[in-house]
Formats: structure tokens, sequence, C-alpha cells
């Protein structure tokens, strides 16, 4: 505001006491000894408040800022009127403000808060954005300017998604932590986070609400901007949200209507007063215009900013446009030429599902394509009537994460106004957050939080219960270890298989709901986006045998993209996942009910780049696929292509445990952290510690991890060892991955699942055991063990089994109380056709020839990946003999017991032996720290070298990172890499024997 000539001599003078005074104080507390920052925010809040009346500039406040966080450490807030007009960073007396403006804190500050005062409380310095405008101190004439700038600055209006995500960003997470802080005090909040927790999301920790609840707010605000044109606070936010929109409402209450804590309060005005001057309409208008999804574009830009991780560890992944597309394009022409509808979408009898929606992207792809129909066949003027009387009706969506319930509620809203019809008094959506799987209503409550549930549950059930459903889609989660442990996907024979707990997998739960939604409706379409892994996966043969059973055509397209299976195109090349940051292949599932249609699979492949499969579902559906015919046969059901003259030659050999009965697979720990170690030593200190009797138990769970959970609670672990006068000997050798042998705890009382009774039999001197997985995922895996074996040992991506040779009995533990583990059918057709039983020894050589055998594992490539190995019997004793030699040769390279590798090629260059992480292969080196330190000598075959998906030199470093190499490990690391080289020597040599014993494929003179 101006000043006149008249007043400036006599408001200098009080600018000049004004400064004086705020100065004697500074001073005052400082020889007094108050050296507390917060002690100096009252003295400076005072001075910019007086100056502000001095100068009349009126309505003009400033608030101390409580309770600060790692997340926000800003100290005051200046406001004029509702808006916001900027903030104060403030540090001790003293402070050099220049090292302070170099932190990473003060830039992202500077960032987010366009308007930002630093001071030391004697000098001042403004930056707008980025840049220093001002600086000055306090009580000299350049000080008075330079507050005049920070009073005066108005904020610029935000006009991008990419300026707006990082700032909403920045206080979404300010946010969080203040509504982590108010949990213990706020019973509102209380209430919504054990409604959640209970009801929602089993075991939300107080971390996680505070980030949900957060969320949801900023979008609900973002959504209230969106309605809300001219001018907008708190109040009107509040008014801004329908009555009819479910839980926003209620969650609302909070910020809104009630009064919150001054703690919440100020963020919330700072969001408000952020997004009160950004063109948000405009904003998602001009996104819209582009092609895009306007809402979802914003939602991922606004996640990477405020935590790049939180979609991979929530396994949401937001499904590519074209995907979309495609899925509900084919829906649309299948419930015409399946059903007869020719309406499709549009037709008022589709009563269509989402059961985990997201943010409603295949609700509103399905509500655009119903669209495009109607006005294609009836005219535009019938778009209206079809939103109310059917679409708004009959297309039902569930979600359990409150953000993308937020997100999707203002989705809805802007198709719903671009198609003009907006929601009418009294009308919703109807999109619900629930659990699809949980089919319980919750009961009526006066809590805050689980009364608004009550009501969603109850709106949601009525669906879940009497609507009869005849189209579900969507993309539900893929979670093999399930958040929703409660629920399970019934309907299914039991199958009495190991590693049936993925059956225990969220998609295959919704697979199920689905399934059973039209099977009661009597006729309709499933269309979901899922894992791969049911197509082929031998755990999910009752699922596949099921799916038969309900459906009549089953239309399969695996998209592939298998990032943990390193999967490559047909031709070589490398094959991208159409989802970003996802390891799991992906496939689409479209499967009809009609009765009276003839039994159909199919089947198609989708292969390479990410562009190359999003362009070409853009340009397809399910009438344009190349399908190819499957005809699933059991006992596996298999949805992939069939050669059944090779699945019964392949048939003919006998699996593992038909030669090697008794089988186990290997340790799990459930704390790997804790009971195995690289170096023995350390593990024998922590071991001490565990049995200290001065060590805490919070010191013990906190140092090493997962102790105090699942079978083996840490107060009776420790108990029990220090009972045990015998614990040293129970520091056994195991093997951990392919060559890499580890050190464990093997005491049953510390151990998850010790496998005791079959593992026992591999702890006498001289025993041997094989270990291979049941079914792999990338070429099938196989060792020889003398030890101890893990879980993974011989596979990366599935758990393995362990067949010992011997058995012993208990009294005969370490003496000559044993037996072979052989059947003997097995041995009596072993017998028929080498004229006697081999010996365990040769037999054990034989099937390891046959396992490393490169013809062998080509040929049965895909069947290999779905059981047991199968081995034929040999065509005669030479070449049993011979196999058997070369079995045994490699039997004695994988125990590095070969006088081959007395004299190991590579060599171990100077330096300090420090493992930094680096593993990077040049020119036959590994290098293996910043120094440049490599082993030399190593081919590039050998380092490439895999056993079950393991790279075996690399995950070998990968153990060992973090420390230098003892002198042992050195020369392991040289033996194992002269072994590799000596095994691919040695597989060339049994394919070569290969050709000539079994001539070609095998026929029934090789299988008998």
């Amino acid at each position: 505001m101006p000043t006149s000539p008249a007043a400036i001599r006599p408001l200098q003078s009080q600018l000049v006491a004004l400064f004086h005074g705020y100065l004697e104080r500074i001073s005052g507390m400082e020889r007094r000894g108050e050296a507390r920052e917060e002690s100096f925010y009252p003295l400076f809040a005072d001075l910019l408040e007086g100056y502000a009346e001095l100068l009349g500039w009126r309505g003009l406040r400033v608030l101390i800022l409580p309770r600060k966080t790692n997340g926000c450490l800003l100290d005051l807030q200046v406001r004029r009127g509702e808006g916001i007009v900027g903030y104060v960073e403030a540090k001790p007396p003293g402070t050099d403000l220049t090292k302070i403006a170099e932190t990473d804190q003060l830039q992202r500050y500077c960032s987010a808060f366009p308007n930002l005062l630093l001071t030391n409380f004697r000098e001042l310095r403004l930056y707008r954005g980025k840049e220093l405008a001002a600086r000055a101190e306090i009580g000299r004439a350049d000080a008075g300017p330079l507050l005049d700038l920070f009073w005066a600055f108005a904020p610029p209006a935000t006009t991008s998604a990419a300026e707006l995500a990082p700032r909403m960003a920045l206080r979404t997470r300010i946010l969080a932590d203040r509504i982590r802080e108010r949990l213990d005090e706020d019973a509102d909040l209380q209430g919504f986070h054990e409604a959640f927790s209970e009801h929602l999301l089993a075991g939300l920790t107080r971390e996680g609400f505070a980030d949900l609840y957060a969320q949801t707010l900023v979008y609900g605000l973002l959504a209230a901007r969106w309605r809300a044109r001219d001018r907008f606070d708190r109040r009107i936010a509040a008014e801004s949200i329908p009555a009819t929109s479910g839980l926003l409402r209620d969650a609302f209450r909070y910020i809104s209507l009630a009064d919150p804590s001054p703690e919440v309060a100020w963020i919330v005005d700072e969001i408000v007063d952020l997004l009160a001057h950004s063109s948000v309409r405009e904003m998602l208008e001009r996104s819209g215009r582009r092609g895009r999804d306007p809402v979802l574009d914003f939602y991922e830009t606004f996640l990477r900013c405020y935590d790049a991780g939180l979609r991979r560890r929530r396994g949401v992944y937001y499904t590519p446009p074209e995907l979309v597309s495609y899925v509900v394009r084919s829906v649309h022409r299948l419930l015409q030429t399946r059903l007869g509808w020719r309406d499709g979408l549009a037709d008022p009898r589709v009563s269509l599902l989402d059961p985990a929606a997201g943010t409603l992207t295949f609700v509103v792809e399905a509500i655009r394509c119903a669209v495009d129909e109607a006005r294609r066949t009836a005219g535009g003027g019938v778009v209206p009537a079809l939103v109310g009387d059917h679409l708004l009706r009959d297309f039902h969506a569930f979600e359990l994460m409150m953000a993308p319930y937020a997100i999707g509620h203002l989705k809805m809203s802007l198709i719903l106004e671009e198609l003009g019809r907006p929601l009418r008094e009294g009308e919703r959506v109807a999109f619900y957050l629930t659990n699809a799987l949980e089919m319980e209503d919750l009961e009526q409550s006066p809590l805050p939080g689980v009364a608004a549930l009550a009501r969603e549950s109850l709106l949601a059930g009525r669906i879940k219960k009497e609507a009869r459903i005849n189209v579900v889609l969507g993309n539900p989660p893929w979670s093999g270890h399930s958040a929703n442990p409660g629920t399970r996907p019934d309907g299914y024979e039991p199958l009495q298989e190991k590693g049936s707990k993925w059956l225990r997998n969220d998609y295959l739960k919704f697979l199920r709901f689905a399934q059973a939604k039209v099977d009661e409706a009597g006729e309709g379409i499933v269309a979901l986006v899922t894992d791969h892994g049911y197509l082929d996966n031998p755990t999910f043969r009752g699922v596949r045998r099921s799916l038969l059973q309900t459906f009549d055509e089953l239309y399969l397209l695996d998209l592939h993209g298998n990032g943990k299976k390193k999967e490559r195109t047909p031709d070589g090349a490398k094959d991208a996942n159409v989802f970003t940051d996802v390891w799991q292949g992906a496939a689409v599932a479209i499967l009809v009910k009609r009765p009276g249609l003839p039994k159909r699979v199919a089947r198609a492949d989708l292969w390479g780049s990410r562009a190359t499969k999003l362009h070409w579902l853009e340009e397809h559906d399910v009438e344009t696929t190349d399908w190819r015919e499957v005809d699933p046969a059991g006992p596996a059901f298999l949805f992939a292509p069939r050669d059944a003259a090779l699945e019964r030659e392949y048939g003919q050999g006998v699996p593992l445990p038909g030669i090697f009965p008794v089988h186990s697979v290997g340790i799990v720990t459930g704390r790997n952290a804790f009971a195995i170690d690289t170096d023995p030593a350390e593990l024998e200190r922590r071991v001490g510690r565990l049995r200290s009797e001065t060590v805490l138990d919070e010191v013990v769970r906190d140092k090493w991890g997962a102790i105090d959970k699942g079978r083996c609670r840490l107060e009776e672990a420790r108990r029990r060892i220090r009972a045990d006068a015998g614990w040293p000997t129970r520091l056994r050798r195991i093997l951990f991955q392919p060559f890499d042998w580890r050190t464990i705890f093997y005491a049953e009382y510390a151990l998850e699942r010790p496998r005791q009774e079959v593992l026992r039999h591999l702890l006498p001197p001289g025993s041997l055991g094989l270990v291979a997985p049941r079914q792999h995922k990338e070429e099938p895996g196989a060792l020889v063990a003398d030890t101890l074996v893990a879980h993974k040992a011989v596979s990366a991506f599935d758990i393995n089994s362990v067949f010992p040779l011997y058995l012993h009995s208990e009294g005969g533990l370490y003496g000559d109380g044993r037996k072979a583990n052989l059947d003997p059918a097995f041995l009596r057709r072993m017998a028929d056709r080498l004229g006697e039983e081999p010996s365990p020894e040769l037999t054990l050589q034989y099937v390891y020839a046959v396992l490393y055998s490169p013809p062998y594992r080509r040929r049965y490539a895909a069947l290999l990946r779905t059981d047991f190995p199968r081995v034929p019997l040999p065509p005669g004793r030479g070449a049993f003999l011979e196999l058997a030699g070369l079995g045994a040769v490699l039997i004695s390279l994988h125990l590095l017991e070969s006088d081959r590798l007395d004299r190991p090629g590579p060599r171990f260059e100077e330096g300090s032996g420090k493992l930094d992480g680096r593993r990077d292969f040049r020119d036959g080196r590994v290098i293996v720290n910043a120094e440049g330190q490599a082993f030399e000598g190593i081919s590039q075959e050998v380092w490439d070298y895999r056993i079950g998906g393991y790279q075996v030199l690399d995950r070998w470093l990968a153990g060992r990172s973090g420390r230098a190499l003892r002198l042992r490990e050195i020369e392991d690391f040289r033996r194992i890499a002269e072994a590799l080289r000596w095994t691919i020597e040695s597989q060339r040599r049994i394919g070569l024997l290969w050709g000539a014993a079994f001539q070609g494929s095998w026929g029934q003179e090789c299988l008998g």
C-alpha cells in the first residue's frame, strides 16, 4: 500500500525502532543462553507482523508451524486473508546461510514453494523458485524493500501437469507425515485407520494409512477444484464433493467441515492455495485433447514424484490404453457375435463389473465404446438417455485402494460432463470402495470410517450377491503372496500338489470370482489381463480344468515379456513387457459362456518390443487376431500347443521320483539374514549374541531381521539355544546357490522348515544327493550335493527338491546302516536293459549325464518346464557306461573334487580384493571393483554360464559384495570358473555321445 509523503518521516523512525528493538531482543536471548532455534520464532513472527502493520498491509498474519517432521522442516507460514503469501525457513543465529542454500533440502523447498524466506534471524534471503531474488541484513536500509517484495508476492497460475504434480507430491508427503503424527490423538483418524485396517487392507500400518489417506484427500481436492470454477477454499472443496460420492464425502469432513488440528490445517490450506492458483480444468481438458487419459496421466506423473517405488510395492500397474482398448473392443464384438446382442456393450442386457477397477480405466473405455455404438446406430441424441438409463445403472466397479477410488470418481465426472450428461441430484457412480473378494457386509457402526465403509459395503454387497453380472473385465492385482489371505479360490478340486500356495495368487482369486459371476448369470464374458503363468504352469492344472468346464470359448493371448525368464522372441531378439517396470509376463483371457456354442480353445502369442506390441493391440481385436487352436488334455490341461507324439515319447521316461523315491524340497530358513552367511565366523558371532544373556531381545530383533515370525519365536529360540550345549556342531555347510557353499545354523528351533526327515541323509561324510526343481522357468537346473541344500539352490525362480542317494538309519547315521534310495521297479527295468542292476553310484552318474545333455534339454525343453525330468532308459550297457562315465566327470567337477581343478587357469590381479558391487566382463576379465581389479583368463562362455536361471559366477560374486575376499574364496572362485569350463566341454562330449547312442529322436527301442 502506498505511503503518503507526510507519513514517510515518522514511518521511517518507527521502522528503525521496530528493527532495533527486534535485534536487541535477539541479542538478549543469546546472552541468556537461549540458543534453541524455536525460541526465536515468536520474535521473528512479531517482526514480520509489526512491519506489515506499519506499512498498512492489512490481513497479514504469521503462523508458527507446529511439529516439524523429516519430510518438512519449514518453520513459519505467512498468510494474507485465506491465501498464503509464503514460508520462512529459519536457522539458529550465526548459521552460514550460503552453506544452507546449497543443501538438497533447501533446493526442494525452493522448487515447491515459490516465495521462500531464508533467515538466521539477522540475515534475510528471499528466493523466488530456485533464484535468489534479494538478500539483506535486518536493520539496514535494504531490509525493508526485501520484506516489501516478500509481502507483495502473488502466486503465479500453475498451467501444466508437469509443473503441478511435483508441487502436489511434496505437499502430500508433508500431509502424510502430519496425519501419521496425529493418529494417537485424533479419534476421527483412528476410526478411519481401524476401519481400513480391519475391513479393507489387513495389517495396514500407520505409515501406510497416512500415505493412503493423504493421497485420497489431495486427489479429492483436485476433483473438487475441477468442479469449482471460481473461488476455492476448504469449505468450497467440501461442497464440491457430491454427497453421493461415497466415502470421499466422509473423508473430507475431517479437513473441511470439522476443525482440523493446526498440524494438519496449515498444509491442507497450502494444497488448497496451490490448487486455487492452478487451472485444473483447462489442464485436464488439454491433456484429453492430445488423446491421453488426463486423470491417469496426471496420477502417474504425481506418483513418480511422490514415491517412485509405491506402485511396485503395492503391485498396482496401470494398464496401457492400447491393451484396455483391445480388451473392451473384443468384449463388444463377442457380445454381438457370440451372445447375439446386436448393440454390444450398449445393449441394456449388459451388466458389467470391473472387480479391481483402479482408476476406472476399463469402465470408462467401455462407456466410450457403448456410446460410440449408440451414436453409430441410433444417433447422438440417444447418448444422455443411454448414460442415465443403462451405463450409470448397469456398469459397476469395485476398488480396494482409496487414492485410485478418488481418482476414479474424478475421471467419471470428466467423462459424464464430456458426454453432456453430468450426475444429477441424488445420483452416484456405481463405484464402491470394497474388497471384491470379501462377501460379508460390514455391520453398521457410528464410528468414523466404519460407518462410511459400512454404507459402501452394503451397496457393493447387493452387486456381489444379487446382481446378475454377465460381463467381468479388468486388470486385477498380480501378487503371488496374496493381499487377501483370508479368501481363497473356492470351487477348485484339491490338487494334492506341492507349490499349491500359488493358487492363492490374487489374480486367480479374481478369475474365480469372475467365473462364478458369469456362471450364475448363465451366459456372459470374462475378459481379464493377468500374469501369464497359469497358461502352462503345472501348478494351475485345476484352474485350467475348471475354466474348460465353465466356458465354451476360451481366447488366450500370451503377451509374454517375462523379465524373470528373460524371454526372447522366436527370432532371438529381446522380448519386452507391455507394462513398464513389471517382471512377470502378461496375458489376456477372454472367456465366453453361451450354452450351445461349440467348445473351442484358441491361443495367440505376441512378441517384440513394447511399442510393437502396443501398436498391434491398438490395431486388432479378438476377431482379427490370428488364433491357433489348442487341444488341452489331462492331466495338465495346458493352454499351449501340443506335440502329442513328442509327449508320448518323453512320457516313457522315468520321472526322478520314480528313480529316487525319497525326496524333499530344500531348507527354508525364513530368516536367511540371520541363519546363513558366507563367513562362518560372522555367523558364529551372530549365534553367540542370540545365546547371550546380556544382549536384549530388541537388539537381536532389530539387527537380524524377522527372527520373531513363523514357527520360531525369538523368546523360545533364545531359551533353547542357551540350553543347547552342542550348538557349535549345528554350524553346517549348505549349498545356497550353484557352486555357492555357505554356512547355516542348522537348528530346527531357528529355521522355518529344516526338512530334517530327508536332509539328515546328507549329513554323514561322503553322502550324495541330486538337486533338481519340479518345474522351471528357464533352462532346467540340476546339481549334485554332498551338503545340506537350500530351497532355491539350483533354480532362481522355483523351489528345488533334494534326492538323497542313500538313506541312513537313525542308529547308523555315521556307520554302515544305509540303503540305496532307488525304486525297485526302476532297478528291475534297468536290469532287463543292462543284464544286471546298476550300482547306486552308476545310476546317479547316468542320470546326471542325461540331465546335462544338450540334445535332451533342447528336444524336451517345453516338457521339462512342467514337472520333474523324465529320464530315458539306456539303449544298452555300452551307452549306459559311457554316459555314466561322463556323469562321473561332471559330479567330480561340481563338487570341486576333480584333479582337473588343481591348477585353475583364471588369475586374480593385484588390488585390495574388496568387492564393491561391480561385476563387469570385458575381454576375458571380470572387473570386481572401482580399482579395476579383475579375475582374468575367463571366457565369455564361462562368464555367461547359467544353472537354473542363475548366472553362476555373477551370483557368486554378488553374494560377497561389500567386503574383501578371503584367500580360500579367491581359490574357490578360480576353481569354480575352471569347473564351468570343463562342464561346457563335458556337455559337448555328452552331446556327441547322445547322437551315437540314441540315433536321433528317441523311439520305442530307446525308451522301452
